[in-house]
């Protein structure tokens, strides 16, 4: 995770996918038109990128998720309403480009990446008007998540928190595995790596079964 400037964002992400060896990237978007501008700017760095949402006809949506399952699209900007029932494999990282409102949504989104015990990386990108959300995040899944430090040169101004980030270098390869899903340690700082999406599923799902036993 990386506390930074809602307008330093479009940097940061196309940052991240020139230096981040990945298979299929997924990346959430609040809003709809939020998810056509973050395509926009993807593709004036040279980034193959399209969008599904509401606006979007099924026709449109259908030929886009084809070309993300075929490999012939690497990054896909999805609102959480139009990512509802999504079914596709092998998708190495989850991006939550906006911190979602709910934080269960949070459990959601990152279960996309990691499956059939392959190894998921999930990355938040949080601005400074997000920590209400972050904080209600790390509640539900009972851990407190890793702040790596954001690359120099995608920042202009002082950090958008007072919590302590991981120095490093900037981004790092990030290496896939078979092998059972376990919860992560960041083996390369400066990756933004927030550990395995199923580990912080499961922790998600224990705390809603403990809420509604005591019914909160």
């Amino acid at each position: 995770m990386c506390f930074v400037e809602p307008r330093q964002k479009p940097l940061l992400l196309a940052h991240f996918l020139q230096n981040t060896p990945s298979t299929r990237t997924l990346v959430f978007s609040r809003t709809k038109h939020g998810a056509d501008k973050i395509v926009r700017g993807l593709l004036r760095e040279g980034i193959q990128a399209a969008a599904i949402h509401g606006n979007k006809s099924q026709g449109a949506r259908q030929r886009v998720l084809e070309h993300f399952k075929s490999d012939r699209l690497p990054v896909l900007i999805a609102t959480d309403i139009a990512a509802r029932g999504l079914d596709v494999d092998d998708i190495s990282h989850v991006i939550n480009y906006d911190m979602p409102r709910d934080p269960e949504t949070y459990v959601h989104r990152i279960g996309r990446t990691g499956r059939a015990g392959a190894e998921g990386i999930a990355v938040s990108f949080c601005g400074r008007d997000e920590h209400a959300q972050l904080r209600l995040i790390e509640r539900l899944i009972r851990r407190t998540i890793t702040v790596q430090q954001q690359p120099e040169h995608t920042q202009d101004t002082e950090p958008s928190s007072d919590r302590s980030p991981v120095v490093g270098k900037g981004i790092q390869p990030a290496r896939r595995a078979s092998r059972p899903p376990r919860q992560r340690r960041s083996k390369s700082k400066g990756s933004f790596q927030e550990g395995n999406g199923k580990a912080a599923t499961a922790r998600g799902r224990t705390a809603n079964r403990r809420r509604r036993r005591v019914g909160v």
